[in-house]
């Protein structure tokens, strides 16, 4: 069977010292750089190594469905590889609705969250994509060198792998304790794995001064509160009615003291499977749940359930909130 000479030039481009820098940059901004020192040049130092050497890993799987014995194939699949590395990091740092998309399409292929941020100021580091081409062009093959090879690209798939790790994100936790009474602060908590360390933890604080119906960021203290996950939460109003939040399954009121419960608003499947804890509003009689990775969770004097400072509100306000230590 005749080789296919333009995958082992995608893999002599691997190999290029350029491109294992690139690789090992990236590795050590994964799993350290970025957890440990979360900034804006770790953040453009990892999408400026992907840049470089990702464009070789497109070329090795596009070299199994473009012809190699084609005049000029080597030079048309490193053309393709990088035009498809460039318009696919662009399309994704730029466009919401794509991002969500791919994103949400990878989690229910493989049930694995990704990291895809927004952020078009990104797009700064495509130049690196000339880098890529440099190295297309002038890569010395390793003609006996296989196993290196397939080390390098076993290598670069790993790298790719770890950096595209979600951070956890434990949604709304709980309420703060204390302070001021006239509001109510709610805590949120991402958490970014390190396999070098602990980690660390991202907090996001947002306070809402009218009984839990609208919420603005604030500096986040770790103090605040601590989670304590429950299957069901209830608590008495005013008029001697019970309400109550049984995860996963809705919010219910009783006014016989629980023995019979009414189901006022039902969870959609997959919702409310995480309950944290509740607060009571004094100004408006508001109670408010903390719900996790669905938001907050209101139900007011009338009878009213809804969901408020739901996750897809959570970018806009993380914009100006200060994460905590």
């Amino acid at each position: 069977m005749r080789k296919n000479q333009d995958f082992g030039h995608a893999l002599d481009c691997l190999a290029h010292p350029f491109s294992l820098a690139a690789i090992l940059t990236l590795l050590l901004n994964a799993l350290l750089l970025q957890p440990q020192y979360p900034s804006w040049l770790t953040g453009k130092l990892g999408d400026a190594a992907w840049m470089i050497f990702v464009p070789f890993l497109a070329a090795a799987l596009l070299s199994w469905l473009l012809p190699d014995r084609l005049p000029g194939s080597r030079r048309w699949l490193g053309l393709a590889s990088l035009a498809l590395t460039g318009s696919t990091f662009a399309v994704l740092k730029t466009m919401p609705l794509a991002n969500t998309w791919v994103s949400n399409g990878i989690a229910s292929l493989t049930g694995i969250q990704v990291k895809l941020t927004l952020d078009p100021t990104d797009l700064l580091v495509l130049p690196g994509l000339l880098l890529a081409w440099w190295i297309w062009k002038n890569a010395v093959p390793f003609r006996r060198m296989l196993a290196l090879r397939v080390a390098v690209l076993g290598l670069a798939v790993f790298t790719v792998m770890a950096d595209a790790a979600m951070p956890q994100d434990s949604g709304i936790l709980c309420f703060a304790k204390g302070g001021d009474s006239s509001s109510i602060t709610g805590l949120r908590k991402i958490h970014h794995s390190a396999y070098f360390s602990e980690g660390r933890n991202d907090l996001y604080a947002y306070r809402s001064s009218d009984g839990g119906l609208t919420w603005k960021p604030e500096e986040a203290k770790e103090e605040f509160c601590t989670a304590n996950s429950n299957n069901m939460l209830s608590v008495g109003d005013t008029s001697g009615a019970e309400h109550m939040v049984i995860a996963g399954k809705g919010g219910y009121s009783s006014t016989d003291g629980g023995k019979t419960l009414k189901l006022e608003f039902a969870f959609e499947k997959g919702q409310g499977e995480v309950l944290n804890e509740y607060t009571l509003d004094q100004k408006t009689g508001n109670l408010v749940f903390a719900m996790g990775k669905d938001g907050i969770l209101l139900h007011t004097p009338d009878g009213q359930w809804q969901w408020v400072l739901k996750p897809e509100n959570w970018y806009d306000i993380m914009k100006t909130t200060t994460p905590g230590p």
